[in-house]
C-alpha cells in the first residue's frame, strides 16, 4: 500500500524529480551499493527524440539525485538492454559511446545552464548552454565512475557546487531545471526526460524539475594553477632556436580564478601557455577566397568565453597569439550576465592572407578589451550589448605608428515556439590605420543580420538568413574581412519519419546570394534528398546552379557554373565509423580569376579493435581545373590548375583512465598552387608527425611530453627550392590548487 501510494505521488509530479539530503557522501566508485540510492526516487519516463519522435527505450533506466554540503550526486542504472559501447577513451572523446546527458538550469531560466555527457566507464564531457549556443570547449572538475554489465551499466557522479557558477540559496531548498537524456548508438535513437521535441533549439527551457537543492551560502572559490612549458626546435636551415625570445622555449605560467560571489568570478593569467600539445587537422581548400578560421581551445578564453560570445562574433580569440597578461571579470545577476576581458598581446596575428590592406601587424603589440551585457529573457531568448575597443600599438606604446578599431553591436534573440528561433543584430565600427601612409585616416561602417529557424524534426523545418555590411564595417584591426556587400540563404526540408528500415527522410530546398556594392556576385539555388536509414546510415545527395562574377583580379568576368555534394555517414557495429563525401562545382578561382573545375574527395574513419585503442584515418584531396587558358595581359596571375593532398594517421592508446599515448602522422602534398605565405610554388611537400604520452587527472591538472619531426620540400617557389627538417621536443605541466 506504502508503495503504491509513493508511486501515484510521483505519477501526480511526472515532470519533477526531489534530491535527498545525506549525511555521509556516497563513494564514487561506479556502484550504487549505498543505502541512501535507494531512498531517492528514480526517474525512469524517457521517450524517444532523435532521429523522430517515438515511444519508451526497450531497456530500463533509472536516474536519481542526492546532496551533501559540497556536492550533487546523481546515480545512474541501466538494466534490461544490450552490452553497451563504451570505450576507456580521452576526456571528452565519447560522441560514438553509449552516454547519459545531465542538463541542469540552477537559475531557472531556461535560457543558461551546464550539459555533462558520461560513458558507461564514467568518462567526462561538459559543455556550457548560453542562449541556444553550445560552448563545447568549457571544462570544469566533476567527479565519474562508472561500469558495464552484460545488460547495461552503472554510473556514479559529484558534482562540487564551488565548480559551477550558482545562485547561492543560504541552504534553503531551491527549484533547478533539469533534463536528462540517453544515447544509444547501435540504434541511432536519443531518449530524453521530461519529453522533447525534435527540432527544439532550448533543451532547458521545457526541462522538469529538480526540487530540493541546497547551495552552501559561501562558497569559497579560489582556483590557482600554476605550470610551466618547455619547447625547443632544431632545424637544418637556422639551427636550435633556443630563448628567442626566451617565452618560446620556456614559459612559467600561471592561472588564477577568484570566485567573489556566488556568480561573480575575476580570472587573472600571466605568460599564459597557449601552444597546442597535439597538431590540429591541417585545412585543405583549393578555392580558399578568405582566410580560414579556426576553434578556440585555449582555456583562458573558453573558461568563461560564453559570457563574451555575440552574434556578431566580436571577439576572434585566434588574433591573440602570444599574450602577455590577461584577466577579465564575468558576473550573474538574476537574469543579467556581464564580462569585461582585457589582454595584451606580443605577437598578434594577420587574419587575411590575400588583401594586404590594414595588416601592418609585424613588431606590433595588440591591446584587446571586450565588454559584453546580456539579459535572459523571461519569456525566452535574450537581449545583449556589446563593446569592443582593440589597438595596435609598438613596443613602446608611444608614437602616431599604430592602428585603433572599436566597435558597439547589439543583438537579440527570441523563442515563439519550441520549434522556432528569431535572432538579429547590429553593430557599427570605427577604424583607423597610422601605419598605412596610403590608407584612409578613419573607417565608418555598419553591419545588420537577421536569423529565422524552424528546427529540423517531423514536418517542416526552415532556415532564412540576412545580412547587410557597409563598404567600412571593420573588427579588427589588422583584418579587412568580408565587406560592402548584402545576402542571404534560404534552406528549407521536409522531414518524414516511419517504423521501418528508413528511419527518416527529407527533401532539402536551398538557396543563396551575395552581392557586393562593385559588381561582384555569388548566386546559388539547389535542392537534393537526406535519409537516414536504420537509425544509423545517414546519406545526403543535393546539387544545383551557380552563378559568381569577380572584377579585380578576373578576365573571367561572369561564369555560369554548377555544384554538387555527396556525402554518407555511418557505422560498422562498435568497432568502425565511415565518413565519405565527394563534392563539384564550376565556379571561379579566386586565386587567379579563372573558371575552373572544383573537385574534393574525402574519407574519413575511425577504428576501435579493443576498449583502449582506437585509430581515425583522414585522406582528402582537392584540385582544380581552369577551363581556359588563354592568357589575358590584365590578368595578375597566368591559369593553372592545382590540387592538395592530404594524408593523416592518429594511432591512441588509453593505456589507463590518466595515461595515454598518442602517435600521429601526416602529409601534405600541394601542386602548382599560388599559396599566399611562400610565393608561388610548383609543388609543396610537408610530412609531419609526433609522438606524445600525456597524463590528465582532471582538465586543470595533467602533463604532456612529446617529440615532433617536420619535412618541407619546396619546388619552384619565389624563395630558394630545398629541403628543410625540423625537430621539436615539447614538455608541459599543469596541476591544480583548490583550497
Amino acid at each position: 500500500m506504502l508503495l503504491w501510494l509513493a508511486t501515484m505521488g510521483w505519477a501526480a509530479a511526472a515532470d519533477e524529480v526531489a534530491v535527498v539530503d545525506v549525511e555521509e557522501a556516497p563513494v564514487i566508485d561506479g556502484v550504487l551499493d549505498e543505502a541512501d540510492w535507494a531512498r531517492a526516487q528514480p526517474v525512469t519516463d524517457f521517450l524517444r527524440y532523435r532521429p523522430t519522435a517515438g515511444g519508451p527505450p526497450d531497456e530500463h533506466i533509472e536516474i536519481r539525485f542526492l546532496q551533501d554540503e559540497k556536492n550533487l550526486y546523481v546515480g545512474i542504472r541501466v538494466t534490461g538492454g544490450k552490452p553497451p559501447w563504451a570505450r576507456l577513451a580521452a576526456r571528452e572523446a565519447i560522441n560514438s559511446d553509449d552516454q547519459i546527458g545531465v542538463y541542469l538550469d540552477p537559475f531557472g531560466t531556461g535560457e543558461t545552464g551546464y550539459i555533462f555527457y558520461f560513458n558507461p566507464l564514467g568518462i567526462q564531457q561538459d559543455i556550457q548552454f548560453i542562449s541556444g549556443r553550445w560552448i563545447t570547449s568549457w571544462d570544469t572538475l566533476l567527479f565519474s565512475e562508472g561500469h558495464a554489465t552484460e545488460d547495461g551499466f552503472e554510473l556514479e557522479i559529484a558534482f562540487p557546487f564551488r565548480s559551477m557558477a550558482l545562485p547561492s540559496s543560504d541552504g534553503e531548498p531551491t527549484d533547478w531545471g533539469v533534463r536528462l537524456t540517453r544515447k544509444i548508438p547501435a540504434e541511432g535513437y536519443k531518449y530524453a526526460w521530461p519529453e522533447l521535441q525534435p527540432g527544439d533549439p532550448r533543451p532547458l527551457k521545457n526541462a522538469g524539475l529538480l526540487t530540493g537543492v541546497r547551495v552552501p551560502g559561501h562558497q569559497r572559490r579560489l582556483d590557482v594553477t600554476p605550470g610551466v612549458a618547455f619547447r625547443a626546435n632544431l632545424s637544418t636551415e637556422t639551427g636550435w632556436d633556443l630563448l628567442d625570445p626566451w617565452y618560446d622555449t620556456v614559459r612559467p605560467f600561471l592561472d588564477i580564478r577568484a570566485g567573489l560571489g556566488p556568480t561573480t568570478d575575476l580570472l587573472a593569467t600571466v605568460m599564459p601557455d597557449f601552444s597546442h600539445v597535439e597538431p590540429d587537422t591541417t585545412p585543405i581548400q583549393v578555392n580558399l577566397e578568405f582566410a580560414a578560421q579556426f576553434t578556440e581551445r585555449r582555456r583562458f578564453f573558453t573558461t568563461t568565453g560564453s559570457y563574451f560570445a555575440d552574434a556578431q562574433r566580436s571577439l576572434y580569440t585566434r588574433h591573440i597569439v602570444t599574450p602577455m597578461y590577461g584577466a577579465n571579470f564575468t558576473s550573474r545577476i538574476g537574469r543579467w550576465n556581464v564580462g569585461i576581458l582585457h589582454t595584451l598581446d606580443l605577437d598578434p596575428a594577420r587574419a587575411n592572407r590575400i588583401t594586404p590592406d590594414f595588416q601592418d601587424v609585424d613588431g606590433k603589440w595588440g591591446l584587446t578589451t571586450v565588454a559584453r551585457l546580456r539579459n535572459d529573457l523571461k519569456q525566452g531568448g535574450y537581449v545583449g550589448f556589446t563593446l569592443t575597443d582593440k589597438h595596435l600599438v609598438n613596443d613602446a606604446f608611444a608614437g602616431s605608428d599604430r592602428a585603433d578599431n572599436a566597435t558597439v553591436g547589439a543583438d537579440v534573440g527570441i523563442l515563439p515556439g519550441k520549434r522556432w528561433s528569431i535572432a538579429a543584430s547590429a553593430s557599427g565600427s570605427y577604424t583607423t590605420n597610422r601605419t598605412d601612409e596610403d590608407g584612409p585616416d578613419a573607417l565608418w561602417g555598419g553591419r545588420v543580420t537577421a536569423l529565422v529557424e524552424r528546427g529540423s524534426g517531423a514536418g517542416f523545418g526552415v532556415e532564412f538568413e540576412g545580412r547587410y555590411i557597409s563598404n567600412d564595417f571593420r573588427q579588427e584591426t589588422a583584418f579587412l574581412q568580408r565587406a560592402g556587400l548584402f545576402g542571404a540563404e534560404l534552406e528549407a526540408d521536409w522531414t518524414v519519419g516511419t517504423d521501418g528500415l528508413l528511419t527518416f527522410w527529407a527533401p532539402v530546398a536551398a538557396g543563396y546570394f551575395e552581392e557586393r556594392f562593385d559588381g561582384e556576385f555569388i548566386r546559388r539555388a539547389g535542392g537534393g534528398l537526406r535519409f537516414v536509414l536504420a537509425g544509423i546510415h545517414e546519406l545526403q545527395g543535393t546539387g544545383g546552379w551557380q552563378q559568381t562574377q569577380q572584377l579585380d583580379i578576373g578576365r573571367q568576368g561572369l561564369v555560369d557554373g554548377w555544384w554538387g555534394l555527396l556525402e554518407y555517414a555511418g557505422q560498422t557495429g562498435s568497432w568502425a565509423e565511415w565518413g565519405l563525401s565527394f563534392s563539384g562545382e564550376k565556379a571561379l578561382l579566386f586565386d587567379t580569376g579563372d573558371a575552373g573545375l572544383v573537385w574534393e574527395a574525402s574519407a574519413n574513419t575511425t577504428l576501435r579493435p579493443s576498449t583502449r585503442l582506437r585509430m581515425d584515418l583522414l585522406g582528402t584531396v582537392a584540385w582544380s581545373d581552369p577551363t581556359s587558358s588563354e592568357q589575358d595581359p590584365d590578368h595578375i596571375l597566368p591559369p593553372t590548375a592545382g590540387r592538395q593532398l592530404l594524408g593523416r594517421a592518429k594511432l591512441s592508446w588509453q593505456i589507463t583512465r590518466e595515461w595515454g599515448l598518442r602517435a600521429i602522422g601526416q602529409i601534405n602534398d600541394t601542386r602548382a598552387m599560388p599559396l599566399a605565405d611562400l610565393g608561388r610554388v610548383e609543388r609543396a611537400l610537408i610530412a609531419d608527425g609526433q609522438v606524445m604520452a600525456s597524463w590528465l587527472l582532471n582538465p586543470f591538472t595533467s602533463a604532456n611530453v612529446g617529440y615532433q619531426m617536420e619535412s618541407r620540400t619546396l619546388t619552384g617557389s619565389a624563395e630558394d627550392d630545398g629541403q628543410v627538417m625540423g625537430h621539436g621536443v615539447f614538455v608541459r605541466g599543469n596541476f591544480l590548487i583548490r583550497p
